[in-house]
């Protein structure tokens, strides 16, 4: 039901008369059992719809709405049911997979790797100044206008920003790159376009520390991944899985999400201590890598091949899974 508050306007399905051609499109596309395994779902989901607003009228379009979207909650709850495992790359995923009511003990954490190849390399000393990086999307849900703000209260700090990533892939981005350069005037801002990533090692060892500000939930942010296997500290927003990766004072500094006075304070301790800063680096410890990962990921596919043979599947097999990661 969490997907109701962010629907898009409702775009209405076609009248019961239409409903048996939908049907005969889903037989087309997945054959007559899968169809009928999907069926419930379908049927709540796409051919109910349809008779429920013809019966409810305009006037109660949100509430046929709202059953629909429960009908497609239900269905995709049904479905977690049917895999023998179940993985997520954070801790933070696997909470709100449970806060939304997945019963605890069926997911397990496989944290993303890192290609390390080219991040390994020498450190450039700087000039005196902290020298910090944005690398990723010129996006405003990654919180660029935090950052650029932060920085115009630290005009009068020793500190540097370059901002990686294409500020022209759409007219969309160009209008909003164009915005953050008018309120980045003066504030040691550079905008250096997009970053290949063959140059990230480059750019990551003219670093003292990577800023993540996002002010929407990250997952398992690889930039992250990336700035630790550079031994390059992060500054974060406190949330999601950002805020699981980077730990305060130990391998990076946290900020209070969307708080631009508070990301510029924790610059300006960084800028002025730079023994923090050299702890911080020591406190850095680097991430798995692919390979590594994906030898885990190996290992669990032979595990639910042993459980099959056993008979177990579903939601046991899942359990067992999870269960590994603990042992």
């Amino acid at each position: 039901m969490r997907c109701i508050g962010c629907r898009p306007a409702p775009v209405y399905a076609p009248p019961v008369r239409q409903s048996w051609r939908s049907l005969r499109a889903e037989v087309g596309r997945w054959g007559w059992k899968r169809t009928l395994l999907r069926l419930p779902g379908y049927a709540m989901a796409r051919l109910l719809r349809p008779w429920l607003e013809e019966r409810a009228g305009a006037g109660s379009a949100e509430l046929s709405l709202r059953a629909a979207y429960m009908a497609r909650d239900r269905y995709f709850r049904a479905l977690l049911d049917r895999p023998d495992a179940l993985l997520a790359p954070s801790q933070f995923l696997r909470r709100t997979f449970e806060a939304w009511g997945l019963p605890p003990g069926r997911i397990r954490v496989v944290r993303n790797g890192v290609d390390a190849g080219d991040l390994t390399q020498p450190r450039v000393p700087g000039e005196g100044k902290l020298r910090l990086v944005f690398v990723g999307s010129i996006l405003a849900y990654k919180g660029l206008d935090v950052l650029v703000e932060a920085m115009q209260h630290l005009r009068d700090a020793p500190v540097e920003l370059r901002i990686y990533g294409d500020d022209q892939a759409t007219p969309e981005v160009a209008a909003y790159a164009a915005d953050l350069r008018r309120k980045a005037a003066g504030a040691g801002v550079r905008f250096m376009g997009p970053l290949p990533h063959e140059e990230l090692g480059q750019a990551l060892a003219r670093a003292d520390a990577l800023v993540l500000p996002s002010v929407l939930y990250e997952n398992c942010p690889l930039s992250i991944l990336e700035a630790f296997s550079a031994r390059v500290p992060v500054i974060a927003s406190n949330i999601g899985g950002m805020a699981e990766l980077v730990h305060d004072g130990r391998n990076g500094l946290q900020f209070e999400v969307g708080n631009a006075q508070d990301l510029a304070a924790k610059i300006r301790r960084l800028a002025a201590d730079p023994q923090l800063l050299h702890d911080i680096q020591r406190g850095i410890q680097r991430p798995a890598t692919t390979e590594q990962v994906s030898r885990t990921i190996e290992r669990i596919y032979q595990d639910v091949i042993d459980l099959k043979r056993q008979g177990r599947c579903g939601v046991d097999a899942q359990q067992a899974i999870a269960r590994g990661e603990e042992e």
